[in-house]
Order: structure tokens, then C-alpha cells, then sequence
């Protein structure tokens, strides 16, 4: 059984007070971290921003985190 990436963690989300705003801010937040990481190369910041958008699909709404926590 394939085991599913925590998503909250990936956007340093607290699971019980997640609302939309604090996604896209996390988010928002989490990408401009990657990007000013200056310890990592092109590849490795394309990797962890394909992550974070990723999670950032997965709990952009209330129905897909429903689907998640279910998961």
C-alpha cells in the first residue's frame, strides 16, 4: 500500500485549523522559502516546489481536505 505524503507538514499547517486563506498563504509562504534557500540547486528547489504546490492542490478546499483526512 503506497504510503500518502503528509500535506499539512508540507505546508507547516496545523490539521485542525486549516481554513482556504491559510493555504494559499502557506503556500505562497513556502515556495518563497524554496526559492530563497540558497542551499539548494535548480533541481532540487524544482522538487521541493512540485511538492508544495502539489499539497497546496491537495487542501486548497474543504472538499479535497475532507478527501485527504479520510485518506
Amino acid at each position: 500500500m503506497p504510503v500518502i505524503p503528509d500535506y499539512y507538514q508540507e505546508l507547516r499547517l496545523d490539521p485542525a485549523h486549516v481554513t482556504d486563506e491559510c493555504v494559499r498563504k502557506n503556500y505562497t509562504q513556502r515556495v518563497h522559502d524554496i526559492r530563497a534557500d540558497l542551499d539548494l540547486n535548480v533541481d532540487q528547489a524544482k522538487e521541493c516546489e512540485e511538492k508544495a504546490l502539489r499539497a497546496f492542490e491537495m487542501l486548497q478546499c474543504a472538499s479535497s481536505r475532507n478527501h485527504v483526512d479520510q485518506a
